[in-house]
């Protein structure tokens, strides 16, 4: 407010209806909520008690999505569109479901920036914690999303075998110009391949989670620092016991 600026709101019932006072009094209240949505503030949706959605029954998932809406549209004279996954734990069914529900946009936590015709239904965002320096925020306001054209594994897909990851690049970028960079939970790999002409590029992992995980390419210009960086990310579900998957390329 002191500075003039709006902010999203993505909030979860549970805490705030819980009765215990000394856990309560960490969380906003019912009145908070009025007087944020009053000052034009964005109120949306944050799930029903937070939990990982992609390990959730089906029955559980319904509930985050259609309870928390139902919730916070008696709180807010406004219509509730927007979803932001809790640990943004997501998948491509979770998304069927949440349109399903009557949200528009459903927001993950893959760090990456967002470009016109980006997915709704997996908006990427930068988390800012307290250890990050000014510089790193600097690279994040001034990085430019990666174009792709199609991601494998898919995004929000589940999978019980991975050979590889790659990505098609919608733009044409010369692996003279670019170095690459590719980070599997924050873990770089080793080797990877550019095929400049058919603009693909793939690489081996060196380890999967069970569970959830996490990509993140990220593309330096060689030569000039004042390039912005290119990224892009997105996350799978791996449901076999993670192992190491280092290959060698023939």
């Amino acid at each position: 407010r002191k500075y003039g600026f709006t902010g999203v709101f993505f909030i979860y019932p549970s805490v705030i209806m819980a009765r215990g006072r000394v856990y309560r009094k960490y969380y906003v209240t019912r009145n908070m909520i009025r007087k944020l949505h009053s000052l034009g503030m964005e109120v949306e949706s944050h799930s029903f008690y937070h939990p990982l959605m992609h390990k959730s029954s089906r029955k559980d998932n319904i509930t985050q999505f259609k309870y928390s809406k139902k919730w916070l549209e008696k709180i807010v004279p406004k219509k509730i569109r927007f979803f932001a996954y809790p640990f943004g734990s997501y998948t491509r069914s979770t998304n069927r479901m949440a349109v399903k529900y009557g949200y528009r946009g459903l927001f993950s936590i893959n760090n990456s920036p967002v470009y016109k015709g980006s997915n709704e239904l997996s908006i990427n965002r930068y988390m800012v914690g307290r250890k990050h320096s000014l510089r790193v925020f600097k690279l994040y306001v001034n990085a430019r999303a990666l174009r792709i054209s199609r991601y494998n594994p898919l995004n929000g897909g589940v999978y019980r075998k991975i050979k590889f990851i790659s990505i098609q690049l919608k733009d044409n970028i010369s692996k003279q110009d670019y170095r690459f960079i590719a980070l599997v939970n924050g873990r770089r790999a080793r080797k990877y391949y550019y095929n400049q002409n058919k603009r693909l590029f793939f690489f081996y992992p060196r380890k999967l989670y069970r569970g959830l995980n996490t990509v993140q390419i990220i593309l330096k210009h060689k030569y000039n620092r004042k390039y912005p960086r290119l990224i892009t990310s997105w996350s799978f579900v791996y449901l076999k016991r993670g192992k190491r998957l280092a290959r060698r390329f023939r």
